[in-house]
Order: C-alpha cells, then structure tokens, then sequence
C-alpha cells in the first residue's frame, strides 16, 4: 500500500493505492477497503482492483491535524480470506 503524497498539506486530496497480487500477478476485480485513522475520527473509502491488481480511492483530508500521522489500514477480501497492510501520510502546514 502507498499514498499519493506522504506530506499533503491541509485541504488538499489524497489518495491511497493497494496492489493485491497472487504468485507475483495481478488480480482483477478484488475489493479494497481502507480505514483513515486521523487524530479524532476515522473515514474510509472503497476500490476495486483493475487488471495490474491495483485499486485506488481518494478523500479530501480537510483539516487534518498538521504534523499528526494518519495511519491507513487497507483491507483486501479475496477467495473468502482478508489481507491487510498499512500505509500513512502526515500532513503539512499550507503555504500562505
């Protein structure tokens, strides 16, 4: 798993991508599900992998604590089994 950017600034989108693979290939059609753990809430959002086995949604991370790490748990149901890793981002102070 990976975001789009690991230092986004406040207000901005961003997105996180998982790549679910079997014997080193892509599978198409897997259902990810992801869980946004910011400072005093969580959020998520849903993907479906394309045929490289990756899968991608975004949010607005509005006013995200800046300089708290947002941890993101990303979910992959496959032949009745999940599979789960993690990725984060910490958003930065907007520019003025």
């Amino acid at each position: 798993a990976s975001v789009s950017n690991p230092s986004p600034r406040q207000n901005s989108e961003e997105t996180v991508y998982g790549r679910f693979l079997v014997n080193g290939e892509g599978v198409p059609g897997v259902p990810m599900d992801t869980s946004w753990h910011y400072k005093t809430t969580t959020s998520g959002c849903s993907g479906t992998t394309d045929s490289t086995g990756t899968a991608s949604c975004s949010r607005s991370i509005s006013r995200a604590t800046i300089g708290y790490t947002v941890s993101i748990d990303v979910v992959f149901t496959y032949g009745g089994q999940t599979y789960s890793t993690g990725t984060s981002f910490t958003p930065q102070q907007m520019r003025s």
